[in-house]
């Protein structure tokens, strides 16, 4: 097996520059994000292996020793939702529209959440708000699609699935198709 050392040493490189460089530069100003950083990207690493509870812990820790993550909130939320603790979810996402109120994203989230919780009236609400910031945003059509479908409202969930489908969703297109729906 034949080692590539100058592979090794662009790693290393790449890793002083673009990495450690941008840490130390960042954590300058305040000798507690250096630590923050740390439980942030524990949180990040936690969330990806699925779990949960210690990502919303170390994403807590972060935020205790710097305030400044805005989308923090909306990482703790996510993390709730994952885990299915879709209440527990709910005020991390308001915080998170608080911090960041032009977002569609956040009010997504928020919408999940109610859906999750069969919540279906606040659910559409919150798709409607996400809407209004970004009127493309083909996944609220299709969520509020199948918040209309779970009250039983086929006019409006059609409409929303329709909408979706206009959009550019490949699968509410072929969910339309499959029934006898025209989307165009």
């Amino acid at each position: 097996m034949k080692i590539n050392i100058q592979g090794i040493l662009k790693h290393l490189i790449f890793a002083i520059f673009f990495i450690l460089i941008p840490i130390s530069v960042y954590t300058q100003d305040n000798p507690n994000k250096k630590e923050a950083l740390i439980y942030y990207n524990y949180g990040l690493s936690s969330d990806q292996l699925g779990n949960y509870d210690r990502a919303i812990e170390n994403f807590l820790k972060a935020y205790q020793l710097d305030s400044s993550y805005n989308d923090i909130f909306k990482l703790i939320g996510l993390s709730y939702i994952k885990a299915s603790k879709y209440k527990e979810a709910i005020p991390y996402f308001e915080k998170a529209i608080e911090v960041k109120p032009d977002t569609s994203e956040s009010y997504m989230n928020m919408g999940n959440a109610y859906y999750a919780l069969k919540d279906y009236e606040k659910a559409i609400h919150y798709y409607e708000k996400a809407i209004e910031i970004d009127p493309e945003l083909k996944s609220a059509y299709r969520n509020m699609g199948n918040a209309y479908y779970s009250l039983k409202n086929n006019e409006k969930y059609l409409e929303n699935f329709k909408k979706a489908a206009q959009l550019g969703d490949t699968e509410i297109q072929r969910w339309l198709h499959v029934n006898g729906h025209s989307w165009k």
